[in-house]
């Protein structure tokens, strides 16, 4: 297993690369702004990490995300989204992301995840500490995708998406405030 991080200038992206390489998987971070698609080939799974700013601040990456959506829909590689990848995913999916009325910053909240087949065996039911820190959300509309699986927040925002080749988190699996941190990664690896 090989997987390639993109780096938004986000501090927490070594952090996620810290969990990785613990969990015995090969990594490498590749700054957003120096990506080549041909390089990305030999992965088997693209995570778009965390960062700053407002996902129309990337949009000269849009193209290369269009790109990444549909290498991971013909079974290329899997690719995962966290906090802004979350957002550049689904907002190129087509859903909107929208300012929240109150940013969470550093703030965990308890959510059980559903008795679902399309989770490892050590997700499924489990009641788990979600750590988030982010401003903006989003919304649960149609997406020119269907998710095998999605969890929404209190405020019926999209916080995280299953399916075979695509997943996504909005909160950070990779921060001290999120339990069980090892069962969020392993599903993202699967």
């Amino acid at each position: 297993m090989k997987v390639a991080i993109i780096d938004f200038e986000d501090s927490f992206t070594f952090n996620i690369y810290s969990v990785l390489k613990g969990l015995g998987v090969e990594v490498y971070v590749i700054d957003y702004k120096k990506v080549q698609i041909d390089y990305l080939s030999e992965f088997s799974h693209i995570l778009l990490g965390p960062g700053p700013g407002h996902i129309e601040d990337y949009h000269d990456f849009f193209p290369l995300i269009d790109k990444l959506i549909l290498d991971s829909l013909s079974e290329r590689f899997k690719l995962v989204g966290i906090c802004l990848g979350h957002q550049l995913i689904h907002h190129r999916l087509g859903r909107d992301v929208k300012l929240l009325d109150d940013p969470i910053h550093g703030q965990s909240f308890q959510f059980r995840f559903p008795d679902s087949e399309y989770l490892t065996e050590e997700l499924r039911g489990k009641l788990i500490d979600l750590q988030f820190y982010n401003s903006w959300r989003v919304l649960n509309q149609e997406s020119q995708l269907h998710f095998d699986l999605e969890i929404y927040g209190n405020s019926n925002e999209v916080i995280a998406s299953f399916s075979k080749n695509i997943t996504t988190y909005q909160f950070h699996c990779e921060s001290v405030g999120t339990s069980c941190q090892r069962y969020l990664f392993n599903q993202l690896l699967v």
